[in-house]
Formats: structure tokens, sequence, C-alpha cells
């Protein structure tokens, strides 16, 4: 495993990359900005070129990882040695940039601590301890003036969006969702305070999408599941293409039960009973600790799995375990470690008390050995879905990684 770190210093609570930039937070509840096409360049200067071109494949344009020409490339002996030879012995090269000229957006600043953060479209959210709060960030003109909308007064834990829904964490408040509306242009704001939540499930933590179903966290051995319902609409604002949205979710499941039956049998499981289901007593030492997309990373006493979750319209919801996660090669101490889990690529992204580390179908590595502020992935981007960025002390650094031997 190889890994590149590209550091900018500064202080702040929480970071995304988006459409050609780096949005950051800082602890007042400002929203900042630095064009990528800044820090690339700064990377081509303190490290030169070939270190800037292995950082686009790792980091500015992560999809190339994953293109075909790339994967049959990077299988040659001599391209991989070649392209990545700068780490040397090393499993890791940072890259310090010195100078970076980070600037404010044009966003009316938010107030309370951010706990977690969402974009989406042109829309930001910030969940904080004063509520969940919404904004618009256009990146081609990253510093027009926009309002910060408040739209919950209870502390907001977590946040999720995609295809026209967001969804909050408020604690014993509950689990609630409401539509997101754009293309409306300057008049964003008169629109979206239009829009009213609705009550999904009644206690939540943590929230996190698979596919467009959500997954409720609740404090509790296994997430309750929620199937969305969908119907496909003509493209909204600026898009090209019709596009699924969400209408609403049906009834919370609770994921321990047939979790612990695929774990115990091995079989793949379908729940058509719910009320069965519900009154199903699992084994008590298994505990889901997050998901990455349908993955669900599950452990227990036995060591630690990965059990797959599907719903597809009109069948019935399906869970198994997936064999290309090999338990053999799942590291269980970084599970039960693990305080939060993300989405990647290819796989997950974990993070403990002291470390970060990431399992995927090859294996575990830890790729930070040391505590970090904020540990961030950006699942649904199109050209960062396998890099992930972290927030330190003094800084935040863009991390991209590649399992080669090279």
């Amino acid at each position: 495993m190889k890994s590149v770190r590209i550091r900018i210093p500064g202080v702040w609570s929480d970071g995304w990359l988006y459409k050609e930039s780096l949005v950051l937070w800082s602890l007042d509840g400002d929203l900042c900005f630095l064009p990528l096409s800044e820090i690339r360049g700064a990377v081509q200067r303190e490290a030169g070129h070939q270190v800037a071109v292995a950082s686009d494949y790792l980091i500015f344009r992560n999809d190339w990882k994953y293109s075909a020409q790339f994967t049959d490339l990077i299988r040659l002996p001599q391209v991989a040695s070649g392209l990545f030879d700068f780490f040397g012995d090393d499993e890791v090269l940072t890259v310090a940039i010195r100078d970076s000229a980070v600037r404010s957006s044009g966003t009316t600043s938010h107030s309370g601590y951010v706990l977690d953060t969402e974009v989406y479209a042109n829309r930001i959210y910030s969940a904080s301890e004063e509520g969940l709060f919404e904004t618009e960030f256009n990146p081609n003109f990253p510093e027009t003036e926009n309002p910060m909308l408040q739209t919950t007064d209870q502390p907001a834990l977590a946040v999720a969006a995609r295809s026209g829904k967001v969804a909050v964490s408020l604690g014993s408040e509950g689990l609630l969702t409401r539509d997101i509306t754009l293309g409306h242009g300057d008049g964003w704001w008169s629109v979206a305070e239009q829009e009213k939540f609705e009550t999904a499930d009644d206690y939540s933590l943590g929230v996190s999408f698979s596919s467009f179903n959500l997954l409720n966290y609740r404090g509790e051995d296994a997430p309750h599941f929620l199937r969305a319902k969908t119907r496909r609409v003509p493209p909204q604002g600026n898009g090209q293409y019709d596009e699924t949205v969400i209408d609403e979710y049906e009834p919370a499941v609770n994921l321990l039960a047939p979790v612990t039956q695929v774990l115990k049998s091995g079989d793949k499981v379908e729940i058509d009973d719910k009320s069965a289901i519900a009154t199903h007593e699992g084994r008590g030492n298994i505990r889901v600790v997050g998901n990455s997309g349908y993955h669900l990373l599950v452990t227990d006493s036995d060591g630690s799995a990965v059990v797959n979750i599907s719903a597809f319209d009109k069948k019935p919801l399906q869970l198994r375990q997936d064999p290309k996660f090999s338990q053999k090669r799942i590291d269980s101490s970084l599970v039960s470690e693990a305080l939060s889990t993300q989405t990647l690529r290819s796989g997950f992204l974990l993070e403990t008390f002291d470390k970060t580390g990431i399992i995927t179908e090859r294996g575990s590595h830890v790729l930070i050995d040391d505590s970090r502020v904020r540990i961030r992935s950006f699942p649904r981007s199109k050209r960062h879905h396998d890099c992930f960025l972290a927030v330190g002390e003094d800084f935040v650094e863009l991390v991209g990684f590649i399992e080669i031997d090279a």
C-alpha cells in the first residue's frame, strides 16, 4: 500500500472536495475555499512533476485510477515501479504546501460547532450544535453572497443528502427528512424555507445512504433500514438527463436479526414479513459497525465480515455475506475500535481514536497512525470517490492511496 498526503496549513473543522474546489469550514462557521488547480500547481512546485502526476490519479482525478487503461497499465511492473518509484522504501509521501491562498466565500457564517457536513448538487449542509444549516455554493462564482438558512433549531448530529432528499439526525427528536428543490437561482432560499420536515424514525444518532435507501444508526447493535420509494423526473436546474428522486421512505426495519441469520447460516436472507423479523432475537454480540454503500461491516466474537444488503424495486429486502471481503483479510482490531465508518469506492474508511485505516477486498491497511479531528470521504463524487480528507489540529490533508507493492 502506498499513499500520498497533500497537507495544507490552517485550523479547520471540516472540508469537502467539490467541483474543482476544496471547501473548508472554519471553527467560527465560515465557509472558505481553495481551487484544486492551485493545490495541484503547488504540488508540482514542491514535489515535482512525477508526484503531481501520481496525485492526479490518487486524488485530483481519482476516477482515472479506475479507468480500464490505467488498470491495465498498472499491472505492468515497470509502469507501477516507474510511476511510484519516488516512494523508495517508504509507504507514505507527505507534500506540505507552504503557501495557500484560502479565500472566504460570500456565504453568511452559521452558529455552533460543526458536527457533520454534506454537499449535494449546489447545496451545502452544516450540522452543528445549534441546528441544521443550508446554503448554496456555486463553484464557478464561489464568492457570490448567499444567506445561511437555518432549517432546524435542535442540535444536528449528522446529515446526508442525495436524489432530492436531505436526512438529518436529531437524537431524541428522531431522523427527519425533507425535499430539496433545485433550479430557483437567486431566490433558492425562499423556496427552500417552505419545505417541511417529516419524521422517518423516532431516534437517530447518525445516518448514511445505501443506494437511495437510508441506514439510521441509533447507538444500537444494528441500524434501522428505511427503503426508499423513488421515481424518474426530468432534469432539475442545469442538469441534462432524467434523474431518480426519492419520494418517501417506508417504515424502518431493524437489521440485527437478518444480519445475525446471515452470519449463522451463511445463506441469503430475504425479509418479507417485517413483524416476524422484528421479534427474532439476535446472538447479542453482533454489531454493525457501519456501512460503505450497500456493504455492512459487521463484527462479533468470531471476527469481522461484510454483509451486502439489496432492496430492488418490488422485491424483498435481501442480505447475504460478501465473499470478496475475506474474513482473514479484515483486521478485526481495527473494526472493533472504529469510531466512524465512511464509504470508499474500494471499501471502508475507518476512523479510530488514534489511527485511520481502510478495508478493501485485498486487505486492511492503516494509512494514518495518529489521531485526526475529522475524516471525510466523498462517495458520490465523480472524481474523488476513492480518496479522503483528514483534518488535523493545524492542517487539512488530502489523502490518496493505491494497493501496489512498488
